[in-house]
């Protein structure tokens, strides 16, 4: 499982939102919370990178139960959370990376801009965003034909 099922079976609003009967069911069999998590979670937003030499890797955040969870190529997964605001308040969402690319169906272009500008380092530096090229400008991100 990616993430802790101890700590999401303790969460109160998982705990409320799932009922006691389900509850109960998922105590007993951990692996029918997995396979329910796994079948119903939905997918918000993929943050992938090229890490040139040392490779590539990416996060990737879904929402299960009105719960969001982060995933990652290399690092710890995390969650629940709450809301979407308090997973992107994490580290890795403020730190500039090597062609970062953003994707989502269910997060408007405005605000995966914002969330951009702490991934792109430098005057200059680019990142896709749903496929399409943006390179700061003058502490904006502005759309360009040139990623880098």
């Amino acid at each position: 499982m990616i993430f802790s099922s101890e700590k999401l079976m303790e969460h109160p609003t998982f705990r409320k939102r799932v009922g006691l009967e389900r509850l109960a069911q998922y105590a007993d069999d951990e692996d029918l919370l997995e396979e329910d998590f796994e079948g119903s979670r939905k997918p918000v937003l993929g943050l992938e990178w090229d890490g040139g030499l040392c490779g590539g890797g990416g996060l990737w955040v879904t929402e299960w139960l009105g719960l969001f969870f982060m995933s990652s190529s290399d690092f710890d997964s995390e969650g629940p959370f709450e809301t979407l605001d308090d997973l992107l308040k994490l580290d890795w969402f403020h730190v500039a990376a090597y062609r970062p690319s953003l994707t989502s169906k269910s997060i408007s272009v405005p605000e995966l801009l914002a969330i951009a500008l702490d991934l792109v380092g430098e005057e200059g530096d680019g990142i896709l965003i749903n496929g399409a090229r943006y390179v700061l400008k003058k502490g904006k991100l502005v759309p360009s034909k040139k990623l880098h």
